[in-house]
């Protein structure tokens, strides 16, 4: 229906276009028509009494006088004027008129010289008698006019004689036509307005590109506005509309100029077509080419301002045949790719190439003279930047189309962006008794597959999820479209799919369709070769009982898929007390502000062994929280997983991370005065604890009243990509490696740690996560991964710590990667800082003579 309605749309506007273009060209045609019908050179059309014999001779040195060219009459050729061979060159051409009026009435006639051109124009009249003398015809309407003109009166029965000096300073052509008066005044009165017209037309155009300029900034228009100046200094010298507008000494030196500002019109022309079709975007070679031809003809009309005129001309118009194939060489090439929108400039060059065309064969005397052939060039132009204006419009919209799609889809996949989904869910739920499905579709452990890919193959495993997902809703009609173009998918955040399901048009239970949806999304999980047997966990809210705006329908939805995770369907309908209990969150933040206040949490120590020297060379921090209080239903122990979280939503992450490093540089203390000397101890902080205000004082003052050296702690810093345009936390960081302070980054492999952020941020040491080091030597991927991770971060200097170590075999494979530090169960469980100490006193190679019972609490301590 979106593409039926689109593709009638377009039909309608190119339909309009179309009927627009024909009506102006038929009242274009029509008015030059009514111009050519006033258009003769033989006075029998109207005046059939009245002869003219024309004959014309050629001074090749320029150097006669009219008297002597009087004298040659035997030399004078018969010819009709429009067959009289005018030529580029320095010869001066003499024509003669012999005028006999047949008729008892007189005749007021006038000779239009069309060419505005003209640098030699001087007329002489006498009698057929003999030895009659010459009279210089000093008429202002011979020169600096728009229509160099003689105006003739002949009595009854009159012959008369006329001759005329002729010489161009421009096209070699130099049309003659006689009319009569009345029929002459009517011509120059129609060619003003014609003048008129075309130079409000460039005004007009030129301003309005003006300002779209200003306004968006595009260097297309900009160059159209130096075309339209171009094209209007060539009209007003060749067609001499400039005298109406300039002095005559400025329109002369323009004249003189013309083919200087030729120049300067094809080489806007080819820098628009460029520009246009957005050559510019990817400065490939045709580009460069026409860069340089471009600059070719800017050189070239300087050159041009110290040679002859004849030589300035034979170049550049061996040129323009040259620059006219390039530019549609372009505009080909783009129409046989993605440009059907270019359109309306590949009409807009028929117009230019055959009015050019026309006229400069018409000047240059290789076909018969008429008012529209003389004048096509301008025709030519006033047609084709009404065209051009079209297709910059159209360039315009489609523009506009494009930012729009760009806003709406995912540029690298085409994939319906969040606004998108929000915006139709919008709509779905305004229909009577609406009941609508949201689900939220995350494959499995992606934000940790993400981190070992590059962004490209990321985009390349959501489209092929994508298309693989797409025929499975094309025909089920309960799965509501959202694109604009008809799509049922949405890439609602970097690594989450979105549908919307209509409960009542479904005819199957959501366990279906959701098992449907994770049987194509293990077909499609691969990364390159790699499949990966993994499906996805899908959060559902439903509307109206979840939510009554699409934010929250899809934060909910999002919200339920920690549940999902644990399920064995691996999908989850939000509940309310298990995928936000709001009052419990609340209660808990409250419980955990007061835990601080009153000291209630605790550290767990977990120790680092160096595995060269297999001697304890550290431990990291925990934290832990045995909750004893009355206003949560749960007692005891309460992981760090369920509080942590909470922390960071209410604020309270900052004042629980000073909390944890106050203790933990109180316990290194103690630890250093009973003689661990070489004793490292490891604290967990997030990116959100170093963006604080205040973070590094804090550090450096604690440090400093605990009179211990800065060299021995360790901040493990999770959530590392959040900072890496942070200048405040890149100063602090900074400030911190000069203090002493070890950075290292934690839990690599998993939540934001990338090999990408260790290679930007001044980090000393890197941490796998145990998920890839656990069991490495029964997992051959798990061991690719581990020792590739290893074998990267030594190539950068840093020293790996593995946490994960569970046995021997763990312990010496990465010692054999070359990991320096180990971490886990196969040494020591977390525990109590009184028990480490003990622990530390019993110690043999980094492990207890005897296994140590004790819980065992997740990494994320403060993540």
């Amino acid at each position: 229906m979106v593409g039926g309605k689109l593709s009638k749309s377009i039909w309608l506007r190119y339909s309009f276009v179309c009927l627009l273009t024909l009506v102006i060209a038929a009242i274009g045609f029509a008015a030059t028509q009514h111009l050519s019908n006033l258009d003769t050179r033989e006075l029998v059309r109207t005046q059939a009494n009245i002869e003219v014999a024309t004959s014309y001779y050629v001074d090749d040195s320029n150097q006669l006088s009219a008297n002597q060219v009087r004298e040659r009459q035997a030399d004078f050729v018969s010819s009709e004027p429009n067959d009289i061979p005018f030529e580029l060159g320095d010869s001066a051409y003499w024509v003669r008129f012999s005028l006999a009026n047949q008729t008892l009435d007189g005749a007021a006639l006038v000779l239009h010289i069309d060419n505005s051109m003209l640098t030699e124009l001087a007329a002489y009249q006498y009698s057929s008698a003999v030895n009659s003398p010459l009279a210089a015809l000093n008429q202002g309407t011979l020169s600096a006019t728009a229509f160099p003109h003689l105006n003739i009166n002949l009595s009854a029965k009159q012959n008369i004689e006329l001759l005329l000096k002729l010489k161009a300073g421009g096209p070699p052509n130099i049309p003659l036509v006689w009319h009569q008066a009345e029929q002459f005044k009517t011509k120059q009165a129609l060619t003003r307005v014609l003048f008129g017209v075309v130079i409000g037309v460039l005004a007009v155009i030129a301003l309005y590109n003006l300002v779209i300029f200003n306004a968006i900034r595009d260097k297309v228009y900009l160059i159209y506005i130096g075309y339209l100046l171009a094209a209007f200094l060539v009209l007003a010298t060749v067609n001499g509309y400039g005298y109406i507008l300039f002095s005559p000494e400025t329109q002369a030196l323009l004249n003189t100029h013309s083919l200087f500002f030729h120049y300067y019109l094809l080489s806007f022309l080819v820098l628009f077509t460029l520009y246009f079709l957005k050559f510019n975007e990817d400065k490939g070679k045709l580009f460069k080419i026409g860069q340089v031809s471009v600059y070719l003809l800017i050189g070239l009309s300087v050159i041009g301002l110290f040679i002859p005129h004849t030589e300035r001309a034979i170049i550049f118009f061996s040129l323009v045949p040259i620059y006219y194939a390039y530019s549609i060489c372009l505009v080909i090439l783009k129409l046989k790719s993605e440009f059907s929108w270019a359109r309306y400039y590949v009409v807009s060059w028929i117009p230019l190439l055959v009015g050019a065309g026309a006229q400069q064969l018409t000047l240059f005397g290789y076909i018969d003279y008429s008012f529209t052939l003389v004048n096509a060039f301008l025709l030519a132009v006033l047609c084709e930047i009404t065209l051009m204006s079209f297709a910059l419009a159209e360039r315009m919209r489609r523009h506009e189309a494009e930012r729009i799609a760009e806003m709406s889809y995912h540029s690298g996949s085409g994939i319906p962006r969040k606004n998108v989904f929000e915006r139709s869910l919008y709509k779905l739920m305004q229909a009577p008794d609406a009941h609508l499905h949201v689900l939220v579709i995350k494959p499995e452990h992606i934000e940790r597959v993400a981190l070992y890919v590059n962004d490209a193959m990321n985009t390349a495993l959501f489209k092929r999820i994508y298309e693989k997902l797409t025929p499975l809703f094309a025909y089920n009609d309960a799965i509501e479209p959202i694109g604009m173009k008809g799509e049922k998918i949405a890439l609602v955040a970097g690594n989450m799919l979105a549908i919307v399901v209509n409960e009542q048009k479904n005819q199957q239970a959501l366990d279906t369709i959701v098992s449907s949806i994770n049987t194509l999304v293990e077909e499609a999980y691969r990364i390159e070769a790699l499949q990966i047997p993994l499906q996805a966990n899908i959060g559902v809210a439903s509307y109206p009982e979840h939510g009554n705006l699409p934010f929250i329908l899809l934060n909910k939805a999002q919200m339920a898929l920690p549940d999902a995770e644990n399920c064995t369907g691996k999908w989850a309908i939000y509940e309310e007390f298990q995928s936000d209990n709001s009052g419990y969150r609340l209660k808990l933040a409250a419980e955990i502000n007061a835990a601080i206040e009153q000291g209630s949490f605790e550290l767990y120590h977990q120790p680092q062994v160096d595995l060269k020297t297999m001697r304890v060379c550290g431990s990291e921090c925990l934290i832990r929280w045995h909750y004893d209080g009355e206003n949560l239903s749960e007692h005891g122990f309460i992981p760090p997983t369920a509080f942590i979280p909470v922390a960071e939503d209410m604020g309270l992450i900052n004042k629980l991370t000073r909390w944890v490093i106050k203790q933990a540089i109180a316990q290194h203390s103690v630890l250093l005065a009973q003689g661990y000397k070489h004793h490292m101890v490891s604290i967990n902080i997030s990116g959100k604890d170093i963006c604080a205000e205040g973070f590094y004082e804090y550090v450096a003052a604690e440090i400093e009243a605990a009179e211990i050296a800065a060299n021995k702690i360790v901040f493990e810093l999770t959530e590392s990509a959040t900072i890496t345009n942070n200048a405040q936390a890149l100063e602090a960081i900074e400030l911190l490696t000069e203090l002493g302070v070890t950075i290292s980054i934690d839990d690599f492999g998993t939540g934001y740690a990338s090999m990408a952020y260790v290679s930007e941020l001044p980090f000393k040491e890197l941490k796998v996560d145990r998920q890839f080091v656990q069991d490495v030597g029964d997992d051959k991927k798990r061991r690719t991964i581990a020792e590739t991770t290893v074998r990267m971060a030594k190539g950068l200097g840093l020293e790996v710590v593995a946490e994960g170590i569970n046995s021997q075999k763990d312990e010496n494979l990465l010692r054999q990667f070359g990991c320096d530090i180990g971490q886990g169960y196969f040494y020591a469980k977390p525990m109590a800082f009184d028990d480490y100490l003990e622990w530390l006193t019993d110690e043999v190679n980094g492990r207890s003579p005897e296994p140590l019972e004790g819980e065992f609490i997740s990494k994320h301590s403060l993540s």
